[in-house]
């Protein structure tokens, strides 16, 4: 490797300092045709044994991880049997003689864990990109002449010098309609995310790179559909639960876990209380507007289940102060504003502790979401509603300007809807009329849009093309909110929900796991009688079946709150003047990505307080945000 190149290696090392401030190293491979570097958190086995990157013990194999794998114990005993020697405690050292001994397939289907790695196999001269079943680790890549790039961030290659980055045109698109970039698409245009349960194979003498899918939820779920449904499945949930907890508590360093006060995460804290016998750690953030504060309730869980609890009340003053600033917590744009009470959840739990365990996971495997129960009963609606009715009845609907529970329930509509409908108000309301206005199969990617029309919003020299997010893609034998839960495995979960935890936590060096995120509980969900994960009354069945055992059902049997902050308000008072400033119809030409006119039209319509527009908008401010502070242009 040639002086240069190392040195933008080092430089490339160097921005991700917070995701491992214990230590860093960089090893040449492959005769200096491959370099390699690791920042390190150090979480079990803080000894040198667990230096970064690492080479197998034959020298065949060398590797750069991030993660962490939970049945490190199982696979050491494994290799050990088979002849492996091990020189630490570490689960790295563990990965990388599992490559040695069995390949990378079959080791990926072994792990289970939470992990982004490159490993270099000197023999065959080929480097392997991998990422975990779930997506819950970032990996990105991208090419420059014949050199291949790889980082966990895509700061990382904005240190490498002459890398070209230009927006993408599809990136910026799903980041205006969803808030967030799907898939293999980024921001940038020819740079690559690694996809959830994907490896990718480079060779480094012709080029060549091929691309291996080892886990894929819809044909998990299809064969679990398939097996019986456990007689007990409330035991043979505890058990599987309880199991995956215990392994996500193995670590040298402090841990803790966010609660929140909902089921998800109030059952992981309950299974820690009977794992462990130390008293777990928790950490939870209120907010003044008691519609978004669910610290009360997680103060009455911690209280039940004998935590030593932690809570802090995010006044309006520090969050209105961390708003600009959050550009620069994701490395690209971002547009969940849930991004702000994780980063201060995440920085409250670091001072405490290393390593947190959270709730993610629950809603997809076990139907927590109120849009599976919508998207079923609008199924209903199809069958028995004919479309120029629904039409008329949708249209009706996005016409008017729900600004509350009364405006609606007094009008003729309201009195002919059922219940379900007429507590759906304002943007929500807005939201179930283009439902009904348009076909069944673009239900789900409604639902999940923040807006509509982004084409609205941008500017005419950019090009946008289709996004396939429609549930008839997964094809029959699927009832509508199973195909919403696959979708939602297979992108919101990784791309949206864990991309926000992962570099809100990462910002603090905190590392977070969890424990829904098990291949083995996946298969036991969709083994399940549907009924058991979205009944009539709510989704979840099962789930708060078996934290009934443990907490009082007036804890349990409450509405679900988002973890979500007043957007819209705020930007009306304390934010205003700066979204303003970066809603400038200046700035906003200037960037080459928005129709400035369309834009700042919107933004004055909802300054005024005559419709809340904050969701369409919030992706545009932190775009806008986040090219202004990297100095990027179109």
């Amino acid at each position: 490797m040639d002086p240069a190149h190392r040195s933008t290696l080092e430089e490339m090392a160097g921005t991700l300092f917070h995701r491992g401030p214990d230590s860093w190293g960089l090893v040449e491979v492959g005769n200096g045709s491959v370099g390699l570097a690791h920042r390190r958190l150090s979480i079990v086995d803080l000894s040198p044994a667990g230096h970064q990157p690492m080479s197998s013990r034959s020298g065949r194999w060398t590797i750069s991880y991030n993660g962490e794998m939970y049945n490190t114990s199982e696979l050491r005993h494994r290799l050990a049997a088979g002849g492996s020697v091990f020189r630490g405690r570490s689960d790295t050292e563990v990965l990388v003689e599992a490559l040695d001994s069995w390949g990378v397939d079959r080791t990926l289907r072994a792990v289970d864990g939470m992990f982004a790695f490159a490993a270099f196999d000197s023999v065959d001269r080929t480097l392997w990109l991998c990422r975990d079943r779930f997506g819950e680790k970032p990996l990105y890549f991208a090419r420059q002449g014949e050199l291949l790039l790889v980082a966990s961030e895509l700061r990382a290659l904005e240190a490498v010098p002459d890398l070209h980055l230009q927006i993408d045109d599809e990136g910026l698109r799903q980041v205006l309609e969803f808030g967030y970039s799907m898939g293999e698409t980024t921001i940038f245009r020819d740079v690559r995310r690694v996809m959830a349960g994907t490896s990718v194979r480079f060779d480094t003498r012709s080029g060549e790179m091929s691309v291996f899918r080892y886990w894929d939820a819809v044909s998990e779920a299809r064969n679990a559909k398939l097996t019986r449904s456990p007689l007990e499945p409330v035991e043979v949930l505890e058990s599987l639960l309880f199991d995956s907890v215990r392994s996500r508590m193995i670590s040298d360093v402090p841990l803790g876990a966010f609660l929140s006060g909902g089921v998800d995460s109030s059952l992981v804290v309950a299974a820690m209380t009977r794992v462990s016998r130390q008293k777990p750690r928790t950490f939870t953030i209120g907010f003044p507007e008691v519609d978004f504060d669910e610290s009360r309730y997680a103060s009455a869980v911690s209280l039940h289940l004998g935590t030593e609890h932690t809570e802090f009340t995010v006044s309006h003053r520090e969050a209105i102060e961390l708003i600009p600033t959050l550009g620069s917590i994701p490395d690209e744009p971002f547009a969940d504003s849930s991004l702000l009470p994780t980063f201060i959840v995440s920085r409250l739990a670091r001072e405490h502790v290393t390593v947190a365990l959270s709730g993610d996971g629950g809603d997809e495997l076990f139907g927590g979401y109120d849009r599976y129960r919508v998207l079923q009963r609008l199924s209903r609606v199809e069958q028995f509603v004919p479309a120029r009715g629904r039409q008329a009845l949708g249209n009706y609907m996005t016409s008017r300007s729900w600004k509350s529970v009364d405006s609606m329930s007094e009008s003729w509509i309201g009195r002919v809807m059922p219940s379900w409908l007429r507590r759906r108000t304002g943007s929500k309301m807005t939201k179930l009329g283009h439902l009904l206005a348009g076909d069944s199969g673009e239900a789900y990617r409604r639902m999940m849009s923040v807006n509509t029309r982004p084409e609205r919003m941008i500017g005419e020299n950019v090009h946008l093309s289709e996004v396939p997010y429609h549930l008839e893609s997964l094809g029959a034998g699927w009832s509508p909110s199973e195909k919403a839960m696959l979708l939602d495995t297979g992108c919101y979960l990784p791309d949206d929900l864990l991309t926000k935890v992962d570099r809100a936590s990462m910002a603090v060096s905190l590392e977070v796991r969890s424990p829904f995120l098990n291949p083995e509980l996946f298969r036991f969900a969709w083994s399940l009688d549907p009924n058991l994960r979205v009944g009539s009354r709510g989704g979840k069945v099962v789930l708060r079946q078996l934290l009934g055992k443990y907490l009082p059902s007036d804890l349990i049997d409450r509405p679900k709150m988002g973890f979500g902050v007043p957007i819209g308000p705020w930007l009306r008072g304390p934010l205003r003047s700066w979204a303003d400033g970066v809603l400038d119809p200046e700035a906003l030409r200037e960037s080459g990505c928005f129709d400035a006119s369309a834009v700042h039209g919107r933004w004055l319509v909802h300054r005024s307080g005559e419709l809340d527009l904050s969701q369409e908008l919030w992706p545009v401010l932190m775009t806008q945000s986040w090219m202004s502070k990297r100095g990027i242009r179109r």
